[in-house]
């Protein structure tokens, strides 16, 4: 088992945003993501904008 300095639990975007700042900020960093692949299955936000509310 390997160790790290931070341990991220899930893949999604925040998580992603913050193992990528602290990347670049020199930190060792594992992502923890509980899914075994990345396809997608039914809609996510369903068809909306994350900032207007408005669908596309």
């Amino acid at each position: 088992m390997a160790e790290h300095a931070v341990v991220i639990t899930g893949g999604g975007p925040t998580g992603l945003m913050l193992a990528g700042e602290l990347a670049l900020a020199g930190v060792d960093v594992a992502i923890v993501e509980r899914r075994a692949d990345y396809e997608l299955i039914g809609s996510w936000l369903r068809g909306r904008w994350a900032r207007s509310g408005r669908s596309p």
